[in-house]
């Protein structure tokens, strides 16, 4: 699938997705708990940079679990949306979109969308790669909400177009995007 201007701006939109005013005071909490204090593993120096590769492979398992959900998501819209061909689907989703993007400018709440849950797995600490597989999954539950209209533009598009390949396709340049910075 060639890079082009759609990827392009998919790739744009998760990028800046990891700069959202929601996002930006949690991102010292995450480095924080895949950095760690302890310096685990080789240290490798890659230009000023100094990181552990212990660090490095939590941040690679944060990194999957986040991905996981996305690219889920988008193989899943694609897969919807080949099951339904209606002419009036492309609307409906650009409704959705104007409503999710209002929701978030504060102009009302939609209560389901601002419930949260906890969830606790045995054997899971943000020390091990297990632990940080699943704060990605729950930070991409948790992020979602965040990026409500880009991600609901996104998956709108892979349910429009109905092909399960081409919606994982954009939701892994999403989470390319979305992951870069970290």
């Amino acid at each position: 699938m060639p890079m082009d201007l759609l990827t392009g701006g998919v790739f744009v939109a998760g990028l800046l997705s990891f700069f959202s005013p929601c996002t930006i005071p949690m991102i010292p909490v995450y480095v924080g708990v895949l950095a760690g204090s302890d310096l685990k593993g080789k240290v490798v120096q890659w230009g000023i940079i100094k990181f552990s590769t212990h660090a490095l492979w939590r941040t690679l398992a944060f990194v999957a679990g986040l991905s996981t959900v996305f690219i889920s998501l988008g193989f899943g819209a694609g897969f919807f949306g080949a099951q339904l061909q209606f002419p009036w689907l492309l609307r409906a989703l650009g409704i959705l979109v104007i409503i999710l993007g209002l929701q978030q400018m504060g102009l009302f709440h939609i209560d389901f969308l601002q419930r949260g849950r906890n969830v606790r797995f045995k054997g899971a600490s943000k020390n091990n790669l297990l632990g940080a597989y699943l704060l990605g999954l729950s930070f991409s539950f948790a992020w979602s909400p965040c990026f409500s209209p880009v991600l609901g533009a996104i998956i709108g598009l892979s349910v429009y177009q109905g092909q399960v390949l081409q919606g994982g396709y954009y939701m892994f340049i999403y989470s390319l995007g979305v992951m870069l910075p970290f």
